[in-house]
């Protein structure tokens, strides 16, 4: 492993980046102090298991009908110990690391205010970790720090490896909020579908004695999830919805089937009539009484 330096000693400390072909160079169940830092392995080929503050950790490439490499990202807040037990040493690993500081992070990156929710939630929580497949230019930028051009010596090697590494760091946390905005677009469709459903279980059930849990087990969600997303969805509460659509049910009475202002109460769903006009005077700005055929 190789770490990065650069003309800003400043720098030199906060970033670092290596790799590994071969054997694993790491005795297992010997310790090593590993201090605040986002840690990014990328697993060409084979793959390893450690112990980081007490927690299994297992990267690896995916064999099956191909070698696929994967990524391995993980947060570390505070100092931790870790020890690697692959067992067998190792063998046929092809691994590249880039570390950076978390202070250097939030230098680069900026403040948590400034941050993606996904990327600022993940740097806050010790441990936090992320698997995933490469894309393309992820693995092409982990073969170039495995296998730098062999014109390249001293501080220009140096060089090339650090501004590929500063690549790697941008893909991975690129990879990381892509990943959870494609969750929560996801959770955000079924939340409207859901919604949807609680609409159209209301609009079908406009007579009955509804109550939040009778729409919530309809629904298949939680009384509280069904009235969150309703209103995410269509800007009102759930029963906000009910009494305007019933209150519509009662306009239309009164229009096409001249009803009495008792009977378009009932509709309504109100036992008061004159509870009933003052609703119907806000919502549409006359009697009952005018509007009857």
């Amino acid at each position: 492993m190789q770490s990065v330096t650069s003309g800003n000693p400043a720098l030199a400390p906060h970033l670092f980046v290596g790799s590994i072909d071969g054997r694993c160079c790491h005795p297992d169940h010997e310790t090593f102090v590993v201090g605040p830092k986002l840690i990014i392995n990328v697993y060409l080929r084979g793959g390893q298991r450690f112990v980081l503050d007490g927690r299994q950790f297992v990267g690896s490439a995916v064999h099956d009908e191909r070698c696929r490499p994967s990524v391995l990202m993980i947060n570390v807040k505070h100092s931790s110990k870790l020890y690697f037990n692959n067992h067998d040493n190792g063998a046929g690993l092809c691994k590249v690391k880039a570390s950076a500081s978390l202070s250097w992070l939030e230098q680069e990156i900026g403040t948590s205010e400034d941050r993606p929710p996904a990327l600022e939630r993940f740097l806050s929580t010790h441990l936090s970790h992320f698997a995933f497949e490469p894309a393309p230019d992820l693995i092409e930028i982990a073969e170039q720090i495995s296998h730098p051009p062999v014109s390249l010596k001293g501080e220009l090697l140096t060089l090339y490896r650090k501004a590929r590494a500063i690549e790697l760091v941008r893909l991975a946390c690129a990879a990381l909020v892509a990943n959870a905005n494609k969750a929560e677009n996801r959770s955000s469709l079924l939340n409207a579908r859901q919604a949807e459903r609680v609409r159209n279980y209301v609009l079908a059930n406009l007579t009955k004695n509804l109550t939040i849990e009778a729409i919530a087990k309809e629904s298949g969600g939680s009384a509280s999830s069904v009235q969150r997303h309703f209103k995410q969805q269509f800007g009102m509460t759930v029963f906000e919805f009910i009494r305007r659509k019933r209150l519509e049910a009662a306009r239309d009475a009164l229009e096409a089937r001249g009803v009495t202002v008792a009977e378009a109460a009932w509709i309504a769903g109100y036992t008061s009539p004159s509870s009933f006009i003052s609703a119907f005077k806000k919502a549409y700005g006359a009697c009952p009484g005018e509007v009857r055929a």
